[in-house]
């Protein structure tokens, strides 16, 4: 090569290495562009700070400081959150809704049906109504204890006939055969082995039991009907045909005040006032007893009222008002367990009353005292109440006798208002 053409070429490559100069400087770096990208897709601080971008999603809140959840009455049923918004929502919690609790078993919707009676000395009419009763056709039986008398009626209330019109008043002839003074409580059995309906009347203060037949005829311990002698049936025979006396050896009674009839006829009779049940057959033989003055298992401070339960449970109740008890017995007169029955907030019951029950075994308990009827399943855990003070329908002036008919209608002896009440559920 001549040195001509070598001096020609150095200049060139000078002359391209100052080009590469020039575009190093006029061209933007890589890293300057990717800063200058990223700022321009930059939230303010301000907007990040206030939360108003419209396209930010707020950062998840630490636990110290996440929101409350939403009240109740703003959630809805298809409100959920996570269990923890730290923690992947692998599951989901509904949040507690204010809705009701579940309605223990045998919780019906007892509404009122009707009323019938009225203060008065008619028929139809009460002086003061204490017990009531019902037979395999659901008539009505209504023990008037200030009347001395039973009163009739069919399964809605209409007037049918009544027996023992107490007509005089004098001490002389109480504990007579031809009156009742004071009757207390009443029961009915239907005895299928002779397929007729019987009716026992506790008369207290004559310290005796009646029993009589469906047409109002009285029946001898002996099985003798006494004949009929005008209006109402007269006791023509002497006292001692009659279920006992005063007294406190087997078959006597000091202030009989209530009485029960098992599967089998037999008759518990509560002899409130020597503090013990006597058991006799359904011809009026004394079988056994039991009882006695005490607050232990199985004795009395003051009995009241009895019951028997015709369920499969098959048992005999007894309340003692003394110390709101219920005691529970086997058909022997084995106890078996007391209990304290409580209202919904788990108050004992000032003042039970009276008692009675369905074919399933819940049992049903007026409280003179708070106007109410309980219902209770048979190991008394409360289910139910209803009523309140007043005349007016489902209210109460001192409750006392209660009972279930074939249709598991519940009837009320509102003794305060001098008329029954009937509840009925759908």
């Amino acid at each position: 090569m001549s040195s001509k053409n070598k001096h020609c070429g150095l200049p060139f490559f000078i002359f391209l290495f100052l080009i590469c100069l020039l575009s190093i400087h006029l061209l933007p770096s890589p890293c300057q562009g990717l800063a200058e990208k990223e700022s321009a897709g930059r939230i303010p601080d301000a907007l990040i700070e206030e939360n108003q971008h419209p396209l930010s999603e707020p950062p998840l809140p630490d636990s110290e400081t996440e929101p409350p959840i939403p009240s109740v009455e703003t959630e809805t049923e298809h409100t959920y959150r996570f269990s923890n918004p730290n923690e992947p929502p692998d599951r989901f919690e509904k949040p507690p809704l204010d809705t009701p609790k579940p309605r223990p078993l045998g919780y019906y919707d007892y509404k009122f049906y009707k009323s019938f009676g009225g203060f008065g000395t008619g028929n139809g009419y009460f002086e003061r109504p204490v017990d009531i009763a019902v037979d395999n056709d659901d008539n009505i039986y209504v023990c008037d204890m200030e009347a001395g008398k039973i009163q009739i009626f069919d399964s809605e209330g209409s007037y049918d006939e009544e027996w023992y019109r107490l007509s005089i008043r004098n001490d002389e002839i109480f504990n007579q055969p031809d009156t009742m003074d004071e009757p207390a409580a009443l029961c009915v059995d239907y005895k299928e082995r002779v397929g007729r309906t019987f009716i026992y009347v506790a008369d207290t203060k004559n310290n005796r039991i009646l029993q009589f037949n469906r047409d109002g005829e009285l029946i001898t311990p002996e099985g003798e009907e006494i004949e009929d002698s005008g209006q109402w049936q007269k006791m023509t025979d002497t006292n001692d045909q009659l279920w006992g006396e005063f007294g406190s050896r087997a078959g006597e009674f000091h202030h009989p005040n209530d009485m029960a009839v098992d599967r089998y006829d037999n008759l518990y009779v509560l002899d409130s006032r020597n503090f013990r049940i006597q058991c006799f057959d359904d011809e009026g033989r004394f079988k056994f007893e039991w009882g006695g003055f005490g607050s232990g298992p199985g004795s009395f401070l003051k009995p009241t009222r009895i019951a028997y339960d015709p369920s499969r449970f098959g048992n005999i109740w007894v309340i003692d008002s003394k110390d709101g008890r219920l005691h529970k017995f086997d058909l022997d007169g084995d106890f078996t367990r007391a209990y304290i029955p409580k209202d919904k907030e788990n108050n004992p019951l000032p003042n039970p009353t009276d008692l009675s029950f369905d074919t399933q075994g819940f049992i049903y308990l007026t409280d003179h005292t708070l106007n109410k009827v309980f219902k209770y399943n048979n190991d008394v855990e409360f289910i139910q109440s209803w009523g309140e003070k007043g005349s007016g329908p489902g209210q109460f002036k001192g409750p006392r006798g209660i009972v279930v008919d074939s249709e598991d209608r519940i009837l009320v002896v509102d003794s305060g208002n001098y008329r029954i009440q009937i509840f009925t559920h759908f």
